[in-house]
């Protein structure tokens, strides 16, 4: 089965036996780059839409809360020296939780006459920026179920527990050239990326289920990453170059390193409420468990 029809299979249940008078379901869709996360959310919607034509069912992506492309060049101002929150979106930090907040408040209370955010990547000459609110997407009645998406959705902060998990990080690393990168990261980078985490895990705590992709090798995000690029350039005859790749993955790799794997592990959401899915390097599915 595909993650879309085990995602279906697994939330169609739970969807027959909601009360959608007193509140919507809310779902979260977290993998890592390349997994295919996004195809999953998008598609888990289209086949939740044709099962259950009476509910309003929406797929947000928290890419589309980036900050402003103003606010974002505000940033090395408030992070000097901070260059895995600085030098460009993605990360945490570079989003405008407020927002995403507001946005999931409006929807659990069940409103509408709201626009929900559009981020446009192109901007800028690819540095992107945040369209104006009235090109959002409009929600004109109330939302019943929403797919909630993300790369490093339900990712926790470890807190006072971070310089012993960042040193077995390190220490942990696939391979040399890995290890070489992860110790020339100056460590108050690593102290930023774990405060501002915590301002996104009041986000989690709005999810009513959580789905996610699980991979036990890091390594497959280069992979899937240089696979993605190979083919945005046979449609759109531009891209980024291997080393290009690799130098966009290196920037996300601390944050996987310090919280993917516990995530993977436990899930985000309390014990019963999350849906692992494990995939090996060709995304093909290899098993499931609700924890």
């Amino acid at each position: 089965m595909s993650t879309v029809d085990i995602s279906a299979d697994y939330l169609s249940p739970l969807i027959d036996r909601w009360n959608f008078t007193e509140k919507p379901l809310i779902v979260g869709v977290s993998g890592p780059q390349g997994s295919g996360k996004s195809y999953l959310a998008e598609n888990l919607v289209s086949a939740l839409v044709l099962k259950y034509p009476q509910l309003n069912i929406v797929n947000v992506s928290i890419d589309d809360f980036y900050l402003t492309h103003h606010e974002q060049k505000e940033l090395p101002t408030r992070y000097p020296g901070c260059g895995l929150v600085t030098d460009g979106r993605g990360l945490p930090g570079t989003h405008s939780v407020d927002l995403v907040s507001s946005i999931l408040r409006k929807i659990k209370a069940r409103e509408s006459g709201f626009d929900i955010p559009v981020y446009d990547k192109s901007k800028f000459k690819g540095e992107g920026d945040r369209l104006p609110i009235s090109q959002g997407k409009s929600i004109n009645k109330p939302v019943d179920v929403v797919i909630f998406e993300g790369w490093f959705l339900g990712f926790k902060s470890v807190d006072h527990e971070l310089e012993n998990v960042w040193s077995q990080a390190i220490q942990g690393s696939e391979n040399a050239e890995i290890t070489k990168f992860l110790t020339r990261i100056d460590y108050k980078q690593i102290e930023l990326i774990d405060q501002l985490l915590k301002n996104y895990e009041y986000l989690w705590s709005m999810f009513d289920r959580f789905i996610y992709l699980a991979t036990n090798d890091l390594l497959n995000i280069y992979q899937w990453r240089l696979q993605q690029e190979y083919a945005l350039i046979k449609s759109k005859g531009v891209g980024m170059s291997d080393k290009e790749v690799v130098a966009f993955v290196d920037r996300y790799l601390p944050v996987y390193k310090l919280y993917y794997h516990k995530l993977i592990q436990e899930g985000s959401l309390e014990r019963g409420h999350n849906l692992k899915i494990e995939i090996d390097h060709t995304r093909t599915v290899q098993s499931t468990t609700i924890l």
